[in-house]
């Protein structure tokens, strides 16, 4: 009898599909750190579908989450140390080392992404001080290099329009003043959009 739950070969499937589209060889044996990012990416984007999936406007969640997933898979497969963490995650993170009220499925994602030892360094680590926040109004996501400093920080925009409005200055004016990297766009697709 095959104690093999339906959840357990969906979600090793969604993995391996995950590995595909990236064009990475789920033979090559350096693949299983990325084959463990991917399951991560699963997991962090069943909570965001769950959490934001029925918001109009949560298409930038689940964009932070994939785009988050993506860089750590390739990271992984490429065997660059560099990590990737939303701010909302780390926030989490903090919250579940903390003991701090957060929802019990926040939390068993959380533990099940991480060790203890993962989610105590992350927390300790001073470098992200003013980071670890759920709705950052600048820093989206945050990429660490192996000795835990920040290599880099972003913002990442779903839009239907251009960015140069007044309403995204505050980002350019974070560049300018060292808060923010870099700001990823992504164009966002509209329902009712004309057939060619």
């Amino acid at each position: 009898m095959n104690t093999v739950s339906l959840f357990d070969e969906l979600l090793e499937e969604l993995g391996t599909q995950s590995l595909a589209r990236l064009d990475l060889n789920i033979f090559n044996t350096s693949s299983y750190e990325a084959y463990m990012e991917s399951t991560k990416l699963t997991t962090n984007m069943q909570k965001a579908t769950q959490q934001h999936g029925n918001n109009p406007n949560g298409f930038g969640q689940l964009y932070e989450t994939l785009e988050v997933g993506k860089e750590n898979i390739s990271n992984a497969y490429n065997k660059n140390k560099n990590r990737s963490f939303t701010t909302d995650e780390l926030a989490e993170i903090s919250k579940v080392f903390k003991g701090e009220n957060i929802d019990l499925y926040k939390k068993e994602t959380i533990l099940a992404n991480y060790s203890d030892e993962e989610i105590k360094n992350l927390t300790n680590n001073v470098n992200l001080d003013n980071l670890t926040k759920t709705n950052h109004t600048i820093v989206d996501t945050v990429t660490l290099n192996e000795k835990g400093e920040i290599a880099k920080t972003e913002q990442l925009k779903a839009v239907n329009d251009s960015i140069f409005g007044k309403e995204y200055n505050r980002y350019f004016e974070a560049i300018k003043n060292g808060n923010l990297d870099y700001i990823k766009l992504i164009k966002k697709l509209t329902k009712g959009r004309k057939k060619k």
